[in-house]
């Protein structure tokens, strides 16, 4: 992971801004667990599970990344082109920033309609998902460009309308006091034996 990170930071390895190999690990011990308790009841005896870390975060990795290199001789590198484009990051509006993904063809001409179909949203490289995989640092830079042009709340309500998934990006602050989440009872307070503490919420997976 720190090697694709590379292609987002100047060539120089990095670290994600979070723990995910012990989170991985963690819930992939948690599916081995309800695995083996499912094994059990269907009578096959007690299981022993084992969650290498080292192998879990290459499998993770490799879902998308490994690519061209599925095949034998490979087609290309191990690395998916979408997602290592250094163009893909939040996008910078009128008055803060949005991550939005215009993913598939009927996003992007439902984007092209509500924009007014500009002259270069007749470009052959927005035609098909293969079109834009291959041109995808000039893809999103144009969109980089268009989305200066109108604030969050005007991306959100056009977002909207088209049916485009989009979220205005929110700081870590933020959260704590996101409107969402308080409604869902997601922060709780624990008296401890530091003081009252918050803690995340598990989240609501049925009602």
């Amino acid at each position: 992971m720190a090697d694709l990170q590379s292609r987002l930071n100047g060539g120089e390895p990095a670290y994600l801004a979070t723990v995910v190999a012990d989170k991985v690990a963690g819930l992939t011990a948690a599916y081995a667990i309800a695995a083996a308790l499912f094994a059990r009841e269907k009578g096959a005896g007690g299981q022993e599970i084992e969650v290498p870390m080292f192998e879990t975060l290459v499998s993770f990795t490799c879902a998308e990344h490994l690519s061209g290199s599925l095949f034998d001789p490979p087609l290309g590198p191990p690395e998916y082109p979408r997602v290592v484009s250094a163009e893909r990051r939040p996008y910078r509006t009128a008055d803060g920033y949005i991550g939005v993904m215009i993913y598939t063809d009927r996003h992007w001409q439902s984007f092209f309609d509500a924009i007014g179909n500009p002259e270069w949203s007749r470009d052959p490289m927005f035609k098909t998902i293969a079109d834009r995989t291959h041109n995808i640092g000039t893809v999103l830079g144009r969109l980089a460009d268009v989305m200066r042009q109108r604030t969050n709340d005007e991306w959100m309500e056009l977002f909207k309308t088209a049916q485009i998934p989009a979220m205005p990006i929110h700081s870590m602050t933020d959260l704590l006091h996101d409107p969402h989440l308080e409604e869902a009872s997601f922060w709780k307070e624990r008296e401890t034996a530091s003081g009252k503490m918050r803690f995340p919420a598990f989240p609501r997976i049925s009602r």
